[in-house]
C-alpha cells in the first residue's frame, strides 16, 4: 500500500488546508512571495494532517471543521520547525525548492518561522482551552529541548534508548499534541485520551526511525557531505553498524555506506521500526478490538514496509 492512497482519500480536505495555510502566511506581509510560499506548502505530505483525518474516521467523527482547525494548527508548528530547522543545517534545498535561508537570508528565514509559529499560537488561542494551550507550549518546549540535546551529542555516540527518547522529543510530540487535541475537543475522558496519546507517541516513533532508516538507504558517496552522518548526527542504523564494528567513524565513506546498507544492519532497524509499531496498534486494540479494519492502522503498519 501506498501513501498517496490516504493522500488522494482526503483530497479535497488537503487542498483547502493547503490553500489556507499559504493564506494565513503570506497575509500583508509576505505578498510578494505569495507564489513561492505556495509552492514551498503544496509540496508538503500533510503526514500529521492525514494521521488526523484517519483518527477522525476512526472514531467516526462528524466535525470536520473542528478536525480542520487543529491540522491547522499542527501543521503550522511543523512548517516554522522546517524552516528553522534549515537555518541549524545549513540546507539548500527542500522539497525541491530553495530554502528560505538560501533564497533570501539566515535572517529572514527565523524571522518567517517565529512568524508562522506566532501563527500557531493564534489558532490554539481559538479553542478556547486552557489546557490545549499548556499543553501546547509544553509540547513546543520539549522540541527545543530535543534540539538542544541533538546539537550538544553532535559526534558523541548515545545509547539506542537516548536516540527513541530524542525521536519522541522531536518528532513524536507533535503527533501526540494532534491526537491530544482531538481527544481533548471531544471530551473522550482520561482512558481513551491515555491510549490515543500513546499511540501517537509511538506512531511518532516509528515513522521518524522509518525515515532516517529511509535517508540512510539514499544516501551516495556524492551526498554524503549534506548527510546526518557527517554531520555528527547518528541515527539507529548507525547505532547498530558501531555495535559491530567499532572503528566506523575512521573508514573510508564506501565502506561506511556498505555497512549501514547491508541486509543485517537495515533488518535491526526495520525490527525497530516494527517493535514500535507494534507498540501503537496495541494501544487503539484497547479501544477497539477490530483495529486492522482501520486506514490508521493501515498506514501504521506501512512505516515498516522497508524494502531490504
Amino acid at each position: 500500500m501506498k501513501y498517496e492512497i490516504f493522500v488522494e482519500k482526503f483530497e479535497d480536505r488537503l487542498f483547502c488546508l493547503q490553500k489556507e495555510l499559504s493564506e494565513i502566511i503570506v497575509s500583508d506581509v509576505l505578498f510578494c512571495e505569495k507564489e513561492f510560499v505556495s509552492k514551498f506548502v503544496s509540496g508538503s505530505k500533510f503526514l500529521r494532517s492525514v494521521f488526523l483525518f484517519l483518527l477522525q474516521d476512526f472514531f467516526s467523527l462528524k466535525d470536520e471543521k473542528k478536525v480542520f482547525s487543529i491540522a491547522k494548527t499542527i501543521e503550522l508548528v511543523h512548517i516554522a520547525t522546517l524552516i528553522h530547522d534549515d537555518i541549524i543545517d545549513k540546507s539548500l534545498q527542500r522539497r525541491n525548492l530553495e530554502t528560505f535561508n538560501c533564497r533570501f537570508s539566515n535572517s529572514f528565514a527565523v524571522l518567517l518561522g517565529d512568524w508562522i509559529l506566532s501563527l500557531s499560537f493564534d489558532e490554539v488561542l481559538k479553542f478556547d482551552n486552557r489546557e490545549m494551550v499548556l499543553l501546547f507550549l509544553k509540547t513546543l518546549k520539549t522540541m527545543c529541548c530535543a534540539e538542544f540535546y541533538q546539537y550538544f551529542q553532535k559526534n558523541r555516540i548515545i545509547s539506542l534508548e537516548n536516540y527513541v527518547e530524542k525521536c519522541r522529543k522531536k518528532t513524536a510530540t507533535l503527533f501526540e499534541l494532534g491526537a491530544y487535541f482531538l481527544c481533548e475537543s471531544e471530551n473522550f475522558g482520561f482512558e481513551i485520551n491515555k491510549h490515543v496519546k500513546n499511540f501517537a507517541k509511538y506512531f511518532g516513533v516509528a515513522f521518524q526511525i522509518s525515515n532516517d532508516l529511509k535517508n540512510v538507504l539514499q544516501m551516495e558517496e556524492e551526498s554524503f557531505e549534506n548527510s546526518d552522518f557527517n554531520s555528527g548526527i547518528f541515527t539507529s542504523s548507525v547505532l547498530f553498524a558501531i555495535q559491530k564494528e567499532p572503528n566506523l567513524l575512521n573508514l573510508k565513506t564506501c565502506e561506511i555506506l556498505k555497512i549501514l546498507k547491508s541486509k543485517e544492519n537495515v533488518t535491526k532497524t526495520v525490527n525497530l521500526v516494527e517493535k514500535y509499531v507494534n507498540l501503537a496498534v496495541f494501544e487503539l486494540e484497547k479501544i477497539n478490538k477490530n483495529v486492522e479494519n482501520y486506514d490508521i492502522i493501515k498506514l501504521c503498519r506501512m512505516l515498516k514496509e522497508i524494502k531490504l
